[in-house]
């Protein structure tokens, strides 16, 4: 799955919004896809492990911990 449909396919599944803030699309901040579990510790590329995040959001968050819980399918 290219970029694009892979960012398609978490906006369908989580509504739009930033996995760390909450937040719907900010046109002046892109989405990042964002590893729930980091690669480093295991995580997979799978889209059940991807949620989007605002490119300020996922920065500021750097290596840290997201506590929020990732939005479930409806």
């Amino acid at each position: 799955m290219d970029r694009a449909a892979t960012i398609a396919a978490i906006v369908m599944r989580d509504g739009g919004a930033c996995y760390i803030c909450g937040q719907g699309r900010d046109n002046h901040d892109p989405w990042e896809i964002e590893h729930v579990k980091p690669r480093a510790f295991g995580g997979a590329d799978d889209l059940d492990n991807l949620a989007l995040a605002h490119r300020s959001c996922n920065r500021a968050k750097g290596i840290a911990a997201v506590i929020r819980e990732k939005p479930k399918a409806s």
